[in-house]
């Protein structure tokens, strides 16, 4: 009785064990086309990679019926085609690097109306964040000249 007893009690915290590690194992990324994601808490999606070869790409403002809300680390990195990318206004966040070594890309394009802050990768918008500034293209230094209306830059 004893023996059976603490079976019983071992593989009931073998199952716990499990369960408790269960939701920390990954499945994977989730695709659509030419995008990698995963789903956010608030059941909102985070593009995590980018695997077409577009030149002029316009991020959709949803995915399988989900707002994309964010833009991941490193999510574009190495697009060498792309030239120009729009971003949706639901996105409200965007990673480090994002478009980290997209040597090609001279424009990102943003409505005035987008709330997010972003200056990664070195990529500064103007005030709207309606006009690129600045994109660091490989390891070419380029010099800017900074206008007297300019009270202080971030980090």
């Amino acid at each position: 009785m004893k023996k059976r007893l603490f079976s019983l009690f071992t593989s009931l915290i073998m199952v716990i064990s499990l369960v408790g590690v269960m939701p920390a194992m990954s499945v994977g990324a989730l695709e659509s086309g030419d995008y990698e994601y995963e789903i956010l808490d608030g059941g909102t999606v985070k593009i995590t990679d980018y695997n077409g070869s577009a030149t002029e790409l316009t991020i959709p403002s949803t995915i399988d019926d989900k707002t994309v809300t964010s833009i991941g680390g490193s999510a574009f990195y190495n697009c060498y085609s792309l030239t120009s990318i729009t971003i949706p206004d639901s996105v409200t966040s965007i990673g480090d690097w994002a478009f980290s070594d997209c040597d090609s890309l001279t424009s990102i394009n943003v409505n005035t109306n987008n709330k997010y802050y972003s200056s990664v990768d070195g990529v500064l918008f103007n005030k709207n964040k309606t006009e690129l500034i600045q994109y660091p293209i490989g390891n070419k230094r380029n010099s800017y000249t900074i206008p007297d209306s300019v009270t202080s830059i971030g980090s």
